[in-house]
């Protein structure tokens, strides 16, 4: 007899289904530079803040890409006044999400 396919979870979702609280125990660990304790839960927070930082497009700045960063914020912020539009990120993750991802990547790994 065949097996059934396994069922592919996506981090975001991982991440959502460990429930409120636990994310709220992840993010005040993070907030004091301490991984969650159980393995699998830091496992999935690391995994989530990897596909944030990924999708967001942020990455450490350099002194050579500060210069480009400037000139390309410049032209965004330019056409988006002429188009009279908002050059808002595409990700669609919080400034607040964002920077727990940055958090959790910082820590040790488990």
């Amino acid at each position: 007899m065949p097996r059934p396919p396994r069922r592919v979870v996506l981090p975001h979702e991982e991440w959502r289904q460990l429930g409120a609280s636990t994310r709220r125990r992840v993010r005040a660990a993070a907030r004091r530079g301490r991984s969650h304790p159980d393995p699998y839960v830091a496992a999935v927070a690391h995994a989530w803040a990897q596909e944030v930082v990924r999708l967001s497009g942020r990455s450490a700045p350099t002194p050579t890409g500060i210069a480009g960063t400037v000139l390309g914020v410049a032209v965004i912020l330019a056409i988006a006044a002429f188009l009279d539009v908002s050059p808002g990120g595409s990700s669609g993750y919080s400034w607040r999400e964002r920077r727990l991802a940055r958090r959790i990547l910082a820590l040790p790994p488990v």
